[in-house]
């Protein structure tokens, strides 16, 4: 389920706004490359305020946790992203936004990730010659790097949020 979705569903939108604000996410990335979320739209345009936004994202966590058609490292950000965000109240935690910020951070990680799994895949298929042998490990070491900073960041929403 995608965060529109997850508003779509708590009510704190309509239909009719998700489309425009889905339009306006198309025009700035096609426009500058820039895809700005949803919620971050719906913010600067007025349609939903701090608390809804915080509301929303707690629910997505949630149900991206559990999504099992979603690989397990996204499953285990969300399961973390759900915990920092359901304890907004305690004191000395970061705030919202550095949550936000930590979380995009770590979806940047996966997505690239993701990239370089599909390249190991597509290497993988053709004939093991040194060069893409040396590329392969490359990569795989690369995602090596990514999942320890993800693991970092992860460790830092728990124990400050």
């Amino acid at each position: 389920m995608r965060f529109g979705e997850v508003m779509l569903k708590l009510g704190m939108i309509n239909d009719h706004q998700l489309d425009i604000a889905l339009k306006e996410q198309e025009y700035n990335l096609t426009s500058v490359g820039y895809s700005e979320p949803i919620g971050n739209i719906l913010l600067r345009n007025g349609i939903i305020n701090d608390d809804q936004h915080a509301t929303a994202l707690v629910e997505y966590f949630k149900e991206l946790s559990h999504n099992e058609s979603e690989p397990s490292y996204v499953r285990e950000t969300a399961k973390v992203a759900y915990n920092a965000m359901a304890s907004r109240s305690r004191e000395n935690s970061i705030s919202d936004e550095t949550k936000i910020i930590i979380l995009q951070k770590i979806s940047e990680y996966e997505d690239k990730i993701g990239q370089f799994n599909k390249s190991i895949a597509t290497l993988s298929k053709m004939e093991l010659k040194k060069v893409i042998t040396e590329t392969i490990d490359k990569e795989k070491k690369e995602i090596d790097k990514l999942i320890g900073k993800i693991e970092s960041l992860r460790k830092d929403l728990e124990q400050f949020a």
